[in-house]
């Protein structure tokens, strides 16, 4: 039996408020963004039984003695999908592992490893971007750090809430090189904005030059299994005015990128981007 334990947490409710027909309303504190939320009954139950006294197995066998007449596998995925959801907003801690967060921690000597980032490395990864070389020039970069950040990089994109928002809404993925367990490297992808678009889009670098190609590869196993939809094409954007490092780009090709074309007039200042 899985010993994970979901708990709620009502002080992370801003408020909980029954309305009519057995439907209730609520906003998280730690997801404020997303405003009012409505849950139906059947939710609020499985809610309920979130009292830290049950694994999932316990949830499952109790809401089907409630439902009897509900498929048990269909009942097991409606629970999963509940649970998980309630979880992303912060309403749900687990006592031991959060079944629901695809880590797939890969180790690659007794000191390195890659992960995938979660609403629980934010601040880290808030951290390790604001100290990173990424806001030095390339001058000041004397550690063998291959650093890029996408033409499109704003400042305020990588602040807390909007580090939250983008993990919640799976508008941006972080796979974490770590040494000892700290992150000394990170590669972040943005899923496609468009609902008919398939290209995923590279926003940030920053990796020590000996352990890039890992990432890289890292990335290619694990990001399919997190798109939200078929992704065809990963891409990097390279701005004329702030051009590739030369070790980052060799590597890039190494892997199977190729330039593929210009984007014009993409820009106020009228940029000419190299599309990979």
């Amino acid at each position: 039996m899985n010993r994970a334990i979901p708990i709620l947490r009502k002080e992370n409710l801003s408020y909980l408020r029954e309305e009519k027909e057995g439907y209730w309303t609520f906003i998280s504190k730690m997801h404020p963004e997303t405003r009012d939320l409505i849950i139906n009954p059947t939710a609020k139950e499985i809610l309920d039984l979130c009292d830290g006294t049950r694994v999932l197995e316990e949830i499952e066998n109790e809401m089907k003695n409630r439902y009897p007449m509900v498929e048990r596998k269909r009942l097991k995925v409606d629970i999963a999908k509940t649970i998980a959801s309630f979880s992303r907003l912060g309403i749900i801690e687990w006592e031991g592992d959060n079944p629901f967060l695809y880590r797939c921690k890969e180790p690659l000597n007794e000191d390195f490893a890659l992960i995938i980032g979660q609403e629980d490395d934010i601040l880290k990864i808030e951290r390790f971007i604001k100290s990173s070389p990424i806001y030095q020039s390339s001058a000041d970069n004397k550690q063998k750090i291959l650093c890029y950040r996408s033409p499109y990089f704003r400042d305020l994109d990588y602040e807390t809430l909007a580090l939250r928002q983008k993990l919640f809404a799976y508008i941006e993925e972080f796979f974490l090189l770590l040494y000892r367990e700290e992150i000394i490297g990170l590669l972040s992808i943005e899923l496609p904005l468009l609902q008919n678009t398939t290209a995923a889009t590279i926003k940030l670098i920053i990796s020590p030059k000996d352990w890039f190609a890992n990432l890289l590869s890292y990335v290619y196993d694990n990001f399919p299994a997190l798109a939200v939809r078929e992704i065809t094409k990963i891409r990097i954007l390279e701005s004329l005015k702030d051009s590739l490092d030369l070790e980052l780009k060799e590597i890039l090709f190494k892997k199977g990128f190729v330039e593929e074309g210009f984007l014009r007039n993409e820009f106020v200042s009228d940029l000419s981007i190299p599309n990979h």
